[in-house]
């Protein structure tokens, strides 16, 4: 008896699972969308900007942020690019396509930078402070950073005799930066930006598992996923019990989930490909994306394309994932059909399904918006319950085996 209660859960397991891909895929075309990474990287800085100690730039940081995250050393989207190309070109539009196009809406967030390594933030603000004239953040963060001291510049011009202007200030800041000399916020800026980083990730998170929650409820709709329907079904079908488990060790054998250390490797020997560093490093046991980003870290340590390489494998994971996923649901969007569980066939049958009876249509919609409570919560939370249930179905079914043996 266990044992059919276990294989319920399994059923359902697969079921939840299956549909679960579907949502997670949805959400991840809605954070690129919306580009999410950038617009959280962005309130990152503009609150360690506005509120670090000794700032100048309250009421500037998000300008500053999204100036910082749209530099061509920092930006990875090539539409940042593009939006300076069509300011140059229409000048008469600049107020259009300079300030409201780009730096608004979910169109100006796909050119912000994803991702921005600690030693890549100082030098892009000199940039901008040498740069930037005219915007509305530059004089508070040439005030914010400080100058060098004029007293090294001459040091520097004595010691060194006749030399060019550009060579004078290139020694010049860098003895200001070894001495500490004129440094202003940079020192607070490095103090503060893993915590603030630490920030941004967790914020990501819940907006992610927002989305998660979001888009839940309407594929659970869309597919009529009655968890109290499939329920009673699989309670009274061993036959269809026995299909669901044979689909789940399958999943457990193969699931995308399941699969990432093979993802994470492919993605890794497409990211490292053209480094000499990496290209002669073993890869170890490198066994998740994480853990292949750590790698990728440790073994370039501060060389400067290591976030390029970081970029190129994120987007080689993104893109493994994204097919991995796709071609599991199409898998088992094809098996569940065929049980006819869900409504996978367009808008007559969904309409067909749905019962014509009052009170059964208020309790086919209490079982989609349970069904859409439990899709909530993840892929990965069914696929990982999937894999415990699969693993206790042997010692259950052993048991009963030994009870139906001591009855004879």
């Amino acid at each position: 008896m266990l044992l059919q209660y276990l294989d319920v859960l399994i059923g359902l397991s697969v079921i939840l699972g299956g549909v679960s891909l579907l949502v997670t895929m949805l959400v991840q075309v809605v954070i690129a969308g919306l580009g999410l990474r950038g617009s959280n990287l962005r309130w990152g800085l503009e609150t360690l900007f506005e509120n670090v100690k000794g700032s100048t730039l309250q009421g500037e940081g998000r300008a500053l942020a999204e100036a910082v995250l749209r530099h061509p050393l920092v930006s990875d989207s090539t539409l940042s690019t593009k939006f300076a190309e069509w300011e140059g070109r229409a000048k008469g539009l600049r107020k259009w396509l300079g300030d409201e196009l780009q730096h608004r809406g979910p169109l100006g967030r796909l050119t912000l930078a994803k991702a921005l390594p600690p030693e890549e933030l100082l030098p892009v603000l000199r940039d901008l402070a040498r740069t930037g004239a005219g915007k509305s953040w530059h004089a508070p963060l040439v005030a914010a950073l400080g100058k060098n001291d004029g007293s090294v510049a001459e040091l520097v011009k004595r010691a060194g005799g006749v030399l060019p202007p550009s060579t004078v200030d290139a020694i010049a800041s860098q003895v200001s930066a070894a001495f500490g000399v004129g440094q202003g916020i940079a020192n607070e800026l490095r103090a503060h930006f893993q915590s603030t980083m630490d920030r941004v990730t967790q914020r990501f998170v819940t907006h992610s598992r927002l989305f998660t929650i979001a888009i839940s409820f309407p594929v659970a709709f869309c597919v009529q996923l009655d968890v109290s329907q499939i329920y009673l079904r699989l309670s009274a079908d061993p036959k269809l019990r026995a299909e669901l488990v044979a689909q789940a060790g399958q999943i457990v054998d193969e699931s995308p989930l399941g699969a990432e250390r093979e993802r994470a490797q492919a993605a890794l020997e497409a990211a490292r490909e053209g480094n000499a560093t990496l290209e002669k490093a073993e890869l170890g046991g490198v066994a998740t994306a994480a853990a292949a980003r750590i790698w990728i870290r440790a073994e370039l340590g501060g060389d400067p394309q290591a976030e390029e390489v970081l970029q190129k494998f994120e987007r080689e994971m993104f893109t493994r994932n994204k097919t991995a996923l796709r071609e599991r649901y199409d898998e088992l969007n094809a098996s569940l059909g065929s049980l006819d569980l869900l409504s996978l066939g367009g808008v007559d049958a969904w309409r067909e399904r749905w019962p014509d009876d009052e009170r059964a249509s208020w309790r086919h919609l209490l079982g989609i918006l349970f069904g859409g409570a439990l899709l909530s919560l993840g892929a990965p939370f069914w696929f990982n319950l999937l894999k415990t249930l699969m693993n206790l179905r042997p010692t259950l079914a052993g048991r009963d085996d030994e009870r139906a043996g001591g009855r004879r």
